[in-house]
């Protein structure tokens, strides 16, 4: 996995799932807190699972917590797909049509 930030947008590429999102985590929650990043580009992940949209979580909670706006760019069809089977897009895309 490969981050970039550019212009307050957190750039990932790569396999996001069980096996990176661990060293993600701690580096997104803190560039939310300091309202360095208000939007994820998920466009170059090239595959995710359940991981990825637990962590896309955990950062919305972050945001919400330290009252900054965080949405999703490019959300791949499949993540997309897990969050309508657990119930929580509406929380990706609330979050996407308010940013």
């Amino acid at each position: 996995m490969k981050t970039q930030i550019q212009e307050n947008c957190l750039q990932l590429s790569g396999d996001l799932d069980f096996s990176t999102v661990s060293t993600l985590l701690a580096e997104g929650e803190a560039l939310i807190r300091s309202a360095a990043v208000s939007a994820v580009d998920l466009t170059q992940v090239t595959a995710s699972n359940s991981a990825a949209l637990a962590l896309l979580l955990a950062w919305l909670r972050v945001a919400k917590q330290h009252s900054h706006r965080l949405h999703f760019k490019g959300m791949p069809q499949q993540l997309c797909d897990m969050a309508s089977l657990y119930g929580v897009k509406f929380l990706l895309e609330e979050e996407k049509n308010n940013g």
